[in-house]
């Protein structure tokens, strides 16, 4: 604790990265080159110092790391509504990593699961978002846009051509521009985002003494339920609960005001009055083999958004991102029209449950 203490120490007040008002401070010669600081430097050592702090249970550090992280979120020239965070904050830098993004929704769900903040509805868009569509899902685009390179006559030691495009299946975008994926790849995006999925995951549930929090209203198998959530097809998430508990709460999505008369709640198929607790609705205790439904109101927006200096029309079903114009050409983000459907599509699949907490 006492080496953790004086690094993070250090980085705050020593390093000359950060201001004591969470400013990223760069580096004189990034300044120099790329006119602005590195994104991703700056919030790996702000997730570490939340680790830090939170560890130690230091309340004034972590406010210090609430106000970086508001600096970065509002002043780092990227979209908060989507999660494009620039490589350098520049108004010349035109992509992003997904390095950064990753960092973002990592402190965002460490900031509100430690009370620091409520920071989930940050951490929602930016994962149906930014985050989602970084990452690599088929490689036709790629041998479409290889067909229009030169030849390379001879290939180097250290390189190979041997299904490249889907050994890199699953890795995430280096330099994206905020509709299509680039066409380059560094997998330091691939290891942050990967830790990033867990952090998503473990965040989705809470469960402290008989207590169920679903913060996230998103797919998750688990010990206490399992929820099925219909978003952004429908304005629908369910849960099947597998143990007795004592009180459910559900956390409501950003376009729903506390209070709504219109969500509706319903346990084994039966209307149920809906209590809110804040952002929450109070389900109640339930014991095994219960059913919750909760429904609310979801519909189709329009928003011009400049990302990365273009300025962009962007289509969005809640907080999702559901078309973005103009369209991109080397593996396009955001053509996800089908979202436009009313019903989600059902599927059986298998799903692991661990018998412990893994933390990461």
């Amino acid at each position: 604790m006492e080496l953790s203490r004086k690094l993070s120490n250090y980085l705050r007040y020593h390093a000359e990265y950060y201001g004591e008002d969470g400013t990223f401070i760069p580096d004189p010669w990034r300044l120099r080159d790329f006119g602005g600081p590195h994104f991703h430097a700056h919030t790996i050592g702000l997730l570490s110092m939340i680790e830090y702090a939170l560890a130690a249970q230091d309340k004034e550090f972590l406010q210090f790391c609430l106000r970086s992280y508001e600096w970065g979120k509002t002043k780092g020239l990227g979209s908060d509504l989507i999660g494009f965070f620039p490589e350098n904050i520049s108004p010349d830098c035109k992509t992003v990593e997904t390095c950064e993004v990753a960092d973002m929704i990592a402190i965002a769900l460490k900031l509100s699961q430690a009370g620091v903040a409520d920071c989930w509805d940050d951490a929602d868009r930016w994962i149906r978002n930014q985050f989602f569509e970084n990452q690599l899902t088929e490689t036709e685009w790629i041998y479409e846009l290889a067909a229009q390179q030169p030849p390379r006559p001879k290939l180097e030691y250290n390189e190979t051509s041997n299904r490249v495009a889907e050994r890199n299946l699953g890795a995430f975008a280096s330099w994206a521009p905020a509709n299509e994926f680039g066409t380059g790849i560094m997998h330091c995006c691939t290891g942050n985002a990967a830790r990033a999925v867990y952090y998503i995951w473990d965040s989705i549930l809470a469960h402290e003494n008989g207590t169920l929090w679903l913060n996230l209203l998103m797919n998750r198998a688990s010990r206490w339920a399992d929820v099925y959530s219909h978003i952004p097809y429908e304005g629908k998430v369910e849960l099947k609960i597998k143990r007795d508990l004592n009180l459910v709460m559900i956390r409501v999505p950003q376009w729903i005001n506390s209070g709504d008369a219109s969500v509706q709640l319903q346990v084994n198929g039966s209307s149920k009055a809906v209590k809110w607790e804040g952002r929450y609705i109070d389900c109640g205790k339930v014991v095994t083999g219960d059913r919750i439904m909760l429904t609310f109101p979801i519909s189709i927006t329009t928003v011009k958004e400049t990302i990365g200096g273009v300025p962009y029309t962007l289509t969005l079903k809640g907080n999702t991102v559901i078309k973005i114009d103009p369209p991109g050409k080397h593996g396009a983000l955001f053509n996800r029209e089908y979202y436009s459907g009313s019903r989600a599509p059902m599927r059986t699949v298998e799903r692991f449950v661990s018998d412990t907490d893994i933390h990461w």
